[in-house]
């Protein structure tokens, strides 16, 4: 079985934004587990465990979906925001979503019901994992939040996901450009 997400994978500016809200939180924080700069995502479909044919199944879907304007599938950053979990908090880089993104994470979620997955029970929160288990030392008020900063995806990947011991790694499956120009590895 394979694990599989589709994600928006951020521009190297906004990535520059993104490590600089990593450190702001790393200098705030007792504890935490950053999230490798090459990890770093806006989830817009998490698929989940699949076997071999139906991963070639979404592979082959996700690779002939009609072109994506990526520039019109932007957001905005606002600042930092957390989910509580038993073992500390998840801090994130809050987005606020354009039309663009939320018609395409739409039309991905529909795409892949039409494959025979089962639809996203959770509502939609547009956003890209900064750290985990995190323990504050202070608090996040007036760190360099990112906020106002464009987000426009460089591209939309299907990964993926595999779980090991020192954290997750991401391979990507199809990545689809902001020219359309998809590569299948």
């Amino acid at each position: 079985m394979r694990r599989l997400f589709i994600a928006a994978v951020p521009g190297d500016n906004l990535l520059q934004r993104l490590l600089a809200m990593q450190q702001a939180l790393a200098e705030r924080a007792l504890i935490l587990k950053l999230t490798p700069e090459t990890n770093l995502h806006l989830t817009l479909r998490f698929i989940g465990a699949c076997d071999e044919g139906l991963t070639e199944g979404v592979r082959d879907w996700f690779a002939a979906l009609p072109q994506t304007d990526l520039a019109a599938a932007a957001g905005v950053l606002t600042g930092f925001g957390q989910f509580l979990n038993r073992d500390g908090l998840t801090v994130y880089a809050a987005v606020r979503a354009k039309a663009g993104l939320t018609a395409l994470q739409g039309q991905l979620e529909q795409g892949l019901r039409g494959l025979g997955i089962g639809a996203e029970t959770r509502p939609f929160v547009p956003h890209i994992t900064l750290a985990r288990k995190v323990k504050l030392r202070r608090a996040l008020d007036g760190a360099e939040d990112g906020a106002g900063t464009r987000f426009v995806p460089r591209a939309v990947v299907l990964y993926e996901s595999r779980l090991a011991a020192g954290g997750p790694s991401y391979l990507p499956l199809v990545v689809r450009h902001l020219n359309n120009v998809n590569e299948v590895e």
